[in-house]
């Protein structure tokens, strides 16, 4: 089968798929395409917290933060702008610390108030009232994030799906891109492994951690961390809690371990601090016993989950740029291209398609996403012009 778009996105995840339909909602003709099933790739697999708190470390630079935190604001538009938006769950976050790390996170606190930020600290005892499932030694203190929560990832990219297929969009699922055509230095052309193909005027790479595989077909290089890496690995802990005990009502980050809802008496839990030996092909025995680990320090602050049951254990996937902040933009070296690569796809998928979709369709440069172009990682001898690897 022949598609012929204006714009073709590929990937169709939760970036992808609000892409998709922001392009469509400006007019454009749009075919989203997924090498498997609409949000079954990363936005399948993470701990889908939205937010803007974990930026403030790490050395990111400034403008990724107020990215991340614009980020929050448009998650909540666009439940409002979506018939369905259930999948977003305005649960608040409490972060939990203790001894040494009580310092920092004064320190974090009073930069992200600086920032404009909501966020408070209080002490063990108005922590538990927060959050009754919550049980602290009374030297310890937390700062709450009342407007950060979770996202229902692959509802959230149902809701979308079906919005760019009520206003006249395609989906083609389950047919990976296995060649671009490339005429006059632009991209004209993507072929697909079932012998289908899409033309279009603009192709959108949103294929997670597949996004530097795809750039390569069109000889492009976009710098993220490979497979092998444990850095794209995070471990996560699906768990069931009985009737007669209380499940966290809010994300909780406690004792290196995050956990938050999901669903009926269901929790998810991930290792919040990482873990250098996990990668993608950690075996199934080894991912029991580090579950097992991340469930006992849980439950040193979680006392209700001390006879959750593991139901399951995942490794999420993070598209992880190599210098860790979102790379958004025309690529370079070829015209025809649009890259939307970034780990935080869940916090940043509403601002992204509202910027990159005047990008993409107005042709509206954006100065907010200047400090996230792919050119950034362009060497700037003119004779040399390789993308740094």
């Amino acid at each position: 089968m022949r598609y012929r778009a204006d714009v073709a996105v590929l990937g169709a995840g939760a970036i992808g798929s609000a892409i998709a339909l922001k392009a469509r909602g400006l007019g454009a003709s749009v075919v989203l395409v997924d090498a498997g099933r609409a949000g079954s790739g990363t936005t399948g697999a993470t701990f889908s917290w939205f937010n803007a708190s974990s930026k403030i470390r790490l050395d990111y630079p400034r403008e990724y933060f107020e990215l991340n935190k614009t980020g929050v604001e448009h998650a909540y538009r666009l439940a409002r702008e979506l018939p369905d938006g259930s999948w977003l769950h305005p649960t608040g976050n409490i972060e939990v610390v203790s001894g040494r790390g009580m310092d920092q996170l004064r320190t974090d606190v009073a930069e992200m108030v600086g920032r404009g930020y909501p966020v408070s600290l209080v002490d063990a005892q108005a922590a538990s009232d927060l959050e009754p499932a919550l049980r602290l030694p009374a030297d310890s203190m937390a700062a709450c994030y009342p407007h950060e929560g979770w996202i229902d990832g692959p509802h959230l990219v149902r809701s979308l799906v079906d919005g760019l297929r009520r206003t006249g969009g395609d989906l083609v699922e389950s047919d990976a891109v296995v060649r671009f055509a490339i005429q006059n230095g632009r991209v004209a052309r993507a072929e697909l492994a079932s012998g289908s193909s899409v033309e279009a005027d603009i192709f959108v790479l949103a294929a997670g951690i597949d996004t530097m595989a795809l750039a390569a077909l069109a000889d492009v290089s976009i710098p993220m961390v490979e497979r092998a890496s444990p850095s794209v690995a995070g471990l996560l802990v699906h768990c069931q809690v009985p009737s007669d005990e209380a499940p966290p009502h809010r994300i909780v980050h406690v004792n290196g371990v995050a956990v938050r809802p999901n669903g009926d008496r269901r929790v998810l839990m991930v290792d919040a601090e990482g873990d250098p030996e996990l990668t993608l092909d950690t075996p199934a025995e080894l991912l029991a016993l580090k579950a097992d680990v991340v469930l006992r320090r849980a439950r040193e602050g979680l006392p209700g989950l001390r006879v959750a049951s593991r139901t399951s254990v995942v490794i999420g996937v993070r598209a992880l740029p190599t210098d860790r902040v979102s790379i958004i933009g025309h690529a370079p070296g070829v015209d025809g291209l649009y890259v939307a690569a970034t780990h935080s796809g869940i916090s940043l998928a509403a601002i992204i398609a509202e910027l990159a979709g005047s990008e993409i369709v107005l042709r509206e440069q954006q100065r907010a996403l200047e400090p996230f172009r792919p050119s950034r990682f362009v060497r700037s001898d003119p004779e040399v012009a390789t993308a740094v690897q």
